[in-house]
């Protein structure tokens, strides 16, 4: 039982931050009348509307003005002392209240406007939970921008209603007989159609607007709609063709979620991929093929890992072995959608026993040259030469260091390139038995319990940061596989002794090289210094990251103590800061930022192995000065604390609200 209150306590101090001192501009402040324990602070993308409820009141704020927008008291408007159900429709600005359903009677439902606060409609013959349908999940999830329509099921139709107004677009009768436990109703992810089960081998396929019933499904799948999230859809353009290639997997997935925690299943596999290519302009279907197509997946999001590329008529797709040990990577034929061939290729990487790392991605994509393929066999660590049309093995290089990853591959000229090892961020799955345990979800782990009495285990999967490897750089000749030169020959020409390759990058025809001490220029083909930057002289330690800004023509470099600035023509050292900067995860894309440059920042405290950020802080770039610092528990909420474009972020304290500017 102490486990338990323990991770109660940590949840709930993850819940209520305090409010740090910092450098940034508070541009709204509030206090509400209540303290919200119910609906807390959840809000839409873009900060226009923070809803927040006990279970006797709720009330709206206006994040632009830090007005409230409105405040309801349940007991005055609908008569009743307290909801516990209460839902939000962010699509259509819908807020869903009500009792819960008994044997006897039906609850009444209550349907409120988000911008006012005024009750739009209510009604007292739809159902709560029906089966496997849950009202809650429907009305949150299910939502048609169209039509702006949700499915309100009673105990023997569904009814496709107009979420605003009440009005019933569309309704279907049903009989199940006695089969309750089978019933569920929803709108398909990707499809304009919802789908209505009655019983085991009982599915209606139903339009979404006319509530048309429908066989032929395909017929109306909305790729716009796939696109929007990408999560199971993957659109790549192919302008030379005048065509689009569509790669999905099934229309609706069921997790191994067992088999994951038993490490025995499959995850989020999906063992047949569908490929349809689209003429461009037309939408016209050029050809459809389904392909064995294997996926590993991410152990806390269960986003899989599969890619496609396009490359001299040939669509490339990255995947985890099929049940055929030489798959993996998968050469489709850009015409027809025929396969080609496969080759031994590999997205994810596991070791451990009982304590369980997964590396992502390892290797790099391949790179495809003159009629040929490479690619980096991650198991045999060698790279390897195919031929494009045939798959014939050409060339295997001579053996690679063991590291955790090649981040990429790089071809100049006939050269190819590979940084050797990588900081990762990686997943880790731990087992252990435990009595007192219960599942639950954040965006930084997942814990998952299952078994019975003496057999019940728990699962934990959390994301881990490694920047041990055995960093180097290798280049091969691409006709032979012939090694031209190495991070030793650098090393030699430079009399630079260095550690480790923190990044390195091709911009035209010059290799950029960051080591743990400088920033080098090469010659791709033979590895000799053009130039230095010689960001040793700085003081800032060592390097650890590097980024191109294209607009700029410029680097930057993250250190251990500080950032420096780089430009890329000149080899020139344009500014440096002086800061602590933390190795690990990215904070410009965790704040959602709309500018990379602009919205730079990084973390200035933490543990960056066991991935614990304390602190971070916004870099100015142009000016090279810190904005502001604030604390990094900001950034871990499931319900994101910063506004799209990452200018705006907000903090909480019970009833006290307020919305900080970073720029």
């Amino acid at each position: 039982m102490k486990k338990i209150c323990l991770l109660v306590i940590v949840m709930i101090s993850l819940i209520n931050e305090s409010f740090a001192k910092n450098d940034f501009k508070i541009v709204q402040s509030l206090t509400i009348p209540f303290t919200p324990n119910l609906i807390e602070y959840d809000h839409t993308p873009d900060f226009s509307y923070f809803l927040c409820s006990t279970k006797s009141d709720m009330a709206m704020i206006d994040g632009n003005s830090g007005k409230i927008l409105w405040q309801v008291n349940f007991q005055k408007a609908f008569n009743n002392k307290k909801f516990s159900n209460q839902f939000w429709n962010k699509n259509a600005n819908v807020i869903l209240v009500y009792d819960e359903d008994s044997k006897k009677a039906i609850a009444k439902k209550y349907f409120i406007d988000g911008k006012t606060g005024t009750l739009l409609w209510e009604s007292d013959k739809y159902v709560s939970d029906f089966g496997k349908y849950e009202l809650s999940e429907g009305f949150k999830s299910y939502y048609d921008n169209q039509t702006m329509g949700v499915l309100l099921p009673t105990k023997d139709k569904v009814e496709f209603v107009n979420v605003r107004s009440g009005d019933v677009i569309w309704s279907k009768t049903f009989d199940i007989s006695g089969k309750e436990r089978d019933f569920d109703c929803f709108i398909m992810e990707y499809y304009n159609l919802v789908k209505i089960v009655m019983g085991k081998n009982d599915e209606t396929y139903l339009t979404t607007n006319t509530g048309e019933a429908v066989t032929d499904i395909e017929k109306y799948y909305d790729k716009k709609k796939a696109l929007s999230t990408a999560t199971r859809a993957t659109l790549l353009e192919i302008p030379e063709k005048n065509c689009y290639v569509i790669m999905k997997g099934k229309e609706s997935v069921v997790l191994d979620v067992l088999g994951i925690i038993g490490g025995g299943g499959t995850g989020a596999q999906s063992w047949k991929m569908k490929f349809s290519a689209y003429e461009m302009g037309t939408d016209r279907l050029l050809w459809e093929k389904e392909h064995f197509i294997a996926q590993s997946a991410d152990w806390i999001t269960y986003e899989p890992y599969v890619r496609m590329m396009y490359a001299e008529g040939k669509l490339f797709v990255e995947h985890e072995p099929n049940l055929k040990t030489n798959s993996g990577l998968t050469v489709l034929d850009i015409e027809t959608g025929e396969k080609s061939w496969e080759c031994n290729y590999t997205t994810s990487s596991l070791k451990g026993l009982m304590t369980t790392v997964m590396t992502p991605f390892p290797s790099p994509e391949p790179v495809i040259y003159n009629g040929n393929v490479y690619v980096v066999d991650y198991f045999s660590k060698k790279l390897v030469s195919y031929n494009l049309e045939t798959g014939a093995k050409q060339w295997e290089s001579e053996k690679l260091p063991t590291v955790q990853k090649i981040p990429n591959a790089i071809l100049s000229d006939g050269v190819l390139i590979l940084p050797l090892g990588a900081a990762e961020r990686k997943i880790q799955k731990t087992e252990s038995a435990n009595e007192y345990c219960f599942s639950y979800h954040t965006s930084r782990m997942r814990v998952v319990c299952s078994g019975f009495g003496k057999s019940k285990k728990q699962y934990t999967y959390k994301y881990i940061y490694d920047d041990k490897d055995t960093y180097g750089i290798r280049a091969f000749d691409s006709e032979t596989g012939k090694t031209l030169w190495s991070n030793q020959t650098i090393s030699k020409i430079a009399k630079d002794k260095f550690s480790f390759i923190a990044s390195t990058q091709l911009i035209g025809d010059k290799l950029y090289c960051a080591t743990n001490k400088n920033l080098f220029v090469l010659d791709p083909k033979s590895g000799a210094v053009i130039s230095s930057a010689l960001v040793s002289k700085e003081k800032v330690g060592d390097i650890w990251g590097m980024t191109y800004f294209k607009d700029k023509n410029q680097f930057v470099l993250n250190c251990v103590s500080g950032v420096v600035k780089v430009d890329a023509g000149s080899g020139k050292i344009l500014g440096s800061l002086k800061t602590p900067n933390v190795n690990g995860l990215t904070v410009s894309e965790m704040i959602s930022a709309d500018d990379p440059y602009n919205d730079y920042a990084i973390f200035s405290s933490g543990n960056m192995k066991k991935m614990e950020y304390k602190e971070f802080s916004s870099v100015d770039l142009d000016n090279m000065k810190i904005r502001g610092t604030h604390a990094a528990d900001v950034l871990f909420f499931d319900n994101p604390h910063f506004a799209d474009g990452g200018d705006r972020f907000y903090t909480v304290k019970g009833n006290k609200f307020n919305i900080y500017e970073i720029k």
